[in-house]
């Protein structure tokens, strides 16, 4: 799980490096992993406050980053919840599709760049 989690991670640092210099990958970068970390925080956040349009907001930004808490099993073991293998490979199939997504457009990107 976290060999998936890092690969997601790496296919948007690749796609950000087709883009933009050094400094900014790495910024880019770092806030693209906390902000993964934390929108399962901010969803209880809005859902407690009811901020109908925060939340929408959210779910749309999340169709474009990844929520990393579903990769986090420290939960599942606390909480003594067994681990499916259906969820693990819709987890696979969830980051090798967001993945090849990043990919695919750093590579379009990459092929319209003057190199």
């Amino acid at each position: 799980v976290i060999f998936l989690k890092q690969c997601l991670l790496l296919s948007f640092i690749l796609f950000l490096s087709t883009v933009s210099s050094k400094i900014v990958v790495m910024s880019l970068g770092s806030l693209f992993y906390v902000m993964g970390h934390c929108f399962d925080i901010l969803r209880m956040l809005f859902d407690k406050k009811g901020s109908f349009f925060y939340l929408c907001l959210l779910e749309a930004i999340a169709f474009v980053l990844p929520d990393f808490s579903l990769y986090e099993l420290r939960t599942m073991v606390v909480h003594e919840i067994p681990f499916q293998f259906s969820a693990l490979l819709l987890l696979t199939a969830y980051s090798l599709a967001l993945s090849s997504v990043y990919l695919a457009f750093g590579g379009k990107l990459l092929a319209r760049r003057d190199l």
